[in-house]
């Protein structure tokens, strides 16, 4: 159920009933050092299409505490983490799909990782088409309930929002702006805490982004999530964002509560609530409810 007000003041609201997400992974693993899988999503789409969410080839070597993994995944930038169906802000501004090469060291209570890629988004001129992107992440577990992390992105046009129509205009920039994230996660009792950050850590050039207005656009995320475990995989969230120089694309103001619980066998119900303000005075109020089967 969504009612969405516009910037003019005009109310539109609707219903529906849809299978929201279908997603199947298939697993192999060769041996202790060499493993594969490939994840298919079907997302509800007019076209029916499935899609090839992830494909991928991990190695790794015995005793090194590294890890490589290669094909199609997420690269290291942003940490998402989050108790939500709807996805946050962060995701919408930061989350970056590509075809790469990560590798991964874990050592302690650190794990560093490193990715370089072919980006989706070039710079104005740019004739040469290379594998030029590049984006790393540390993540330190301080202890049971405590842990932070940082990343970095070579170009934030690249995410998939900023890369896609509602991102980039033409396709191109005139330089490549830099993405940085950081993160905090903290338990307690029965809460959890998580606490993100995503910004671009420049302007754009005015006219760059298809939602900028004509105007030089440095777009952020702040997210806060607070999870109370209610025992037996129950749980209640809610979350609060903030957004700076997001148009109609990434939400100036974000407040989110979700239930959900178990009930039958495979079987978990979920309530969101989720109210979003957009710095161009449009707001939407989301309600969904859903039934997940996971086996």
């Amino acid at each position: 159920l969504t009612n969405e007000e516009a910037a003019n003041g005009t109310d539109t609201s609707s219903s529906d009933l849809k299978a929201s997400k279908v997603s199947l992974t298939l697993d192999a693993e060769a041996s202790e050092q060499v493993s594969g899988s490939a994840t298919f999503e079907w997302s509800g789409g007019d076209d029916d299409r499935v899609d090839v969410a992830e494909a991928i080839i991990v190695i790794k070597p015995t005793g090194t505490g590294l890890e490589f993994t290669l094909g199609k995944h997420a690269i290291p930038f942003g940490a998402f983490n989050s108790s939500f169906m709807t996805d946050s802000q962060g995701v919408v501004l930061g989350d970056t799909l590509e075809h790469a090469v990560t590798a991964a060291y874990t050592t302690g209570i650190a794990t560093l990782q490193a990715s370089i890629y072919n980006g989706a988004v070039q710079e104005t001129g740019e004739d040469d088409d290379h594998i030029d992107g590049i984006a790393a992440r540390l993540d330190l577990d301080l202890n049971d309930d405590l842990s932070v992390g940082a990343s970095l992105i070579s170009s934030i046009a690249d995410s998939d929002t900023l890369s896609g129509s509602d991102g980039v205009n033409g396709g191109t920039i005139q330089d490549s702006v830099a993405g940085l994230s950081a993160n905090v996660s903290y338990t307690f009792a029965k809460f959890q805490l998580d606490a993100e950050y995503i910004t671009a850590i420049d302007e754009f050039q005015a006219g760059e982004m298809a939602f900028d207005g004509g105007n030089a656009y440095q777009p952020q995320v702040f997210t806060f999530e607070a999870k109370y475990d209610l025992g037996g995989d129950a749980y209640v969230a809610g979350r609060i964002e903030t957004g700076d120089d997001g148009g109609e694309v990434i939400a100036e103001n974000t407040y989110g509560l979700i239930y959900t619980t178990p009930f039958l066998d495979y079987l978990t119900f979920q309530a969101e609530y989720q109210r979003t303000e957009f710095e161009t005075n449009k707001e939407e109020d989301q309600l969904k409810l859903r039934i997940k089967f996971n086996f």
